[in-house]
């Protein structure tokens, strides 16, 4: 089984990228990085055995996403793992998911990850897999052949939400996502905050503005796409619940709500088609 990493790069962080790098390229037969136009492209085109496919502009996580699927479709590959620009894996990631590459209809292999900034995570595990409905994109073992045959990510939605909306499609397809059970690679959501209510753990990730209109754009427009249920459902509270927190606990209170809710509107109005 051939195997290939693709990372999405977006004016990264030199040193995490370089632990990226280091820590997948052990694992796998060929390393990529899709680059959404940094300006500090220079200084990681040094990287030692990494092809680099440079974009003229910023085209979004759906669009960079994709170019990796097309790359390990024409490039012959089995399988291509998909990573954030900062997430590095850990030794034997890749080993532990070869053994679920016969588990039935198989799209996606997922796993946990430890957030840096949680303590961490020594959860200990009743079963060796599960069925899952979501995953995050970065940490995912892609099936290419299934990759190959479906919609490939929507590259309208740019950045988003695109990881969820794939799995909603696979699972039209009938192809499965499992979660393997192990950590299997660090992470960082965000610039993550903490408060203490009424003896209750709050938590916010402190997104930019920017990503706040996307979230709110594509909980709408994953709705009209894929009707109401469980998965569009969760979405748009978790979407309402972002905003309660923003107003109560995050910066740039006024410009991000703003984005919340021109994001709502915009969302009503994207082509389906």
């Amino acid at each position: 089984m051939k195997i290939l990493a693709g990372i999405v790069t977006f004016n990264p962080d030199i040193k995490r990228l370089s632990e990226n790098i280091a820590a997948v390229s052990a694992q796998v037969d060929q390393v990529i990085i899709v680059d959404n136009h940094s300006t500090n492209l220079e200084e990681f085109k040094r990287f030692d055995n990494v092809e680099i496919i440079s974009l003229d502009e910023n085209k979004g996580i759906a669009f960079a996403l994709n170019e990796i699927g097309s790359y390990a479709i024409k490039n012959n590959y089995d399988w291509f793992l998909t990573l954030d620009q900062d997430s590095v894996i850990c030794d034997g990631m890749i080993a532990e998911y070869r053994r679920y590459f016969d588990l039935p209809q198989v799209g996606i292999l997922s796993c946990d990850f430890q957030d840096v900034n949680d303590a961490v995570n020594n959860e200990r595990y009743e079963i060796p897999y599960q069925e899952i409905q979501l995953c995050i994109t970065s940490g995912a073992l892609m099936n290419t052949y299934c990759f190959e045959h479906s919609s490939k990510f929507d590259e309208k939605m740019f950045i988003d939400l695109v990881d969820y909306e794939i799995n909603l499609q696979y699972q039209k397809l009938l192809y499965k996502m499992y979660k393997i059970s192990f950590v299997g690679f660090k992470h960082e959501i965000g610039e993550r905050g903490h408060r203490k209510i009424f003896g209750r753990d709050i938590y916010f990730n402190n997104h930019s503005a920017i990503r706040r209109y996307y979230f709110s754009r594509n909980s709408i427009y994953l709705i009209r796409k894929y009707g109401w249920n469980n998965i569009t459902k969760g979405l748009f509270i978790a979407n309402n619940g972002h905003a309660i927190k923003v107003i109560l606990f995050e910066k740039q209170k006024w410009k991000k709500t703003f984005l919340y809710i021109k994001g709502l509107l915009d969302g009503r109005r994207m082509d389906l088609n």
